[in-house]
């Protein structure tokens, strides 16, 4: 019985893991979209393609590590209302809430390098011409 409800259980944080990804490539490529100018003024001032992709892995990297915090302090809460209600302590140590943080900045780091890598390879006269 346990197995079954933490086989279900795996199967929703995996498909919750996938729409978070897809959720996460589509804001960042319309980041990208909404800030091709400004990607075009750094790349003509002298920033390199490695410049523009840091910056966006930068930026999901701290997407990251606050909705992982959020979602750490929030699970916490969750689990401690529902198991004061059932009679069961919450089950989290501290070690969970770094490897759940931890999973929320590897999914936005790989959600985020196609965004990134796309920003990092605009071409500046294209990109200052849009609007």
């Amino acid at each position: 019985m346990i197995g079954t409800i933490n086989a279900v259980l795996g199967g929703i944080a995996a498909i919750s893991l996938l729409v978070a990804g897809v959720t996460i490539v589509n804001t960042m490529t319309i980041s990208v979209m909404e800030r091709t100018r400004e990607i075009g003024v750094l790349k003509a001032i002298g920033a390199t393609n490695h410049d523009v992709l840091f910056l966006f892995i930068s930026e999901a990297v701290v997407t990251g590590l606050i909705g992982g915090g959020l979602g750490a302090v929030i699970g916490y809460g969750l689990s401690a209302a529902i198991g004061g209600y059932i009679g069961l302590p919450p089950q989290i140590t501290p070690d969970l809430a770094v490897t759940v943080t931890g999973f929320a900045v590897i999914t936005c780091v790989l959600s985020g390098v196609y965004p990134a890598w796309r920003a990092s390879n605009l071409n500046p006269v294209e990109a200052l011409r849009d609007e």
